[in-house]
């Protein structure tokens, strides 16, 4: 088998792995790297039993920009009800930061077409904010375990900042699954992503 087919049969592969039967996003034949370095949590957050995830993505995004905020002051844009940010504090904190951004509709339940409206904001130039689900679920009745900044693509997987592990590629396959790892999947297939396009 020749190189050119070889790639096919893998593009072909991989476009079943994410569709099963149904129609998914395209095959992935380019490349987008971000080039945004991961960050860890602010190791002077008031409360150590919880991780500042939503507040670091924001602060990596501003800071593709060219705006460094503090964790802490992200942490106060978004006025959360506890000490760290939830996906519903998530677009309080951007609206009072002045960042722009665009959200995926969640009354849209298609996991392959929020894989694919993600590669295409990344081709875009935007990093994304993405809620992610860490399988096996050891909290189930939650739609969001941590956020992760998506960083770039290849035809390998997904590469995110998990400010708590450095960059991880996450294979696509793996994304619109339950399996163990990193998944955009929860048990109401709401997908919580924004990506963001600037700073207003």
């Amino acid at each position: 088998m020749s190189r050119k087919a070889e790639t096919a049969a893998g593009l072909a592969v991989l476009a079943l792995l994410l569709t099963g039967c149904s129609a998914g996003p395209p095959p992935v034949r380019d490349r987008v790297d971000l080039g945004i370095p991961d960050r860890g949590w602010d190791p002077d957050r008031p409360d150590r039993t919880v991780g500042w995830c939503g507040e670091t993505c924001i602060q990596m995004a501003m800071g593709f920009y060219g705006k460094e905020v503090s964790q802490v002051a992200i942490n106060k844009a978004g006025r959360p009800a506890h000490p760290d940010l939830y996906e519903n504090d998530i677009e309080k904190a951007l609206e009072s930061l002045s960042v722009a951004y665009v959200a995926w509709d969640r009354s849209n339940h298609d996991a392959n077409a929020c894989v694919a409206w993600i590669v295409e904001k990344l081709r875009r130039g935007y990093p994304l904010i993405c809620g992610v689900k860490i399988y096996p679920d050891e909290n189930p009745t939650w739609l969001v375990d941590h956020f992760v900044l998506a960083v770039g693509f290849s035809s390998q997987g997904l590469l995110v900042n998990t400010n708590t592990d450095g960059q991880e590629r996450v294979p696509f396959a793996q994304l619109v699954s339950r399996h163990d790892g990193l998944s955009l999947r929860n048990h109401r297939d709401e997908y919580y992503i924004w990506a963001i396009t600037g700073l207003r």
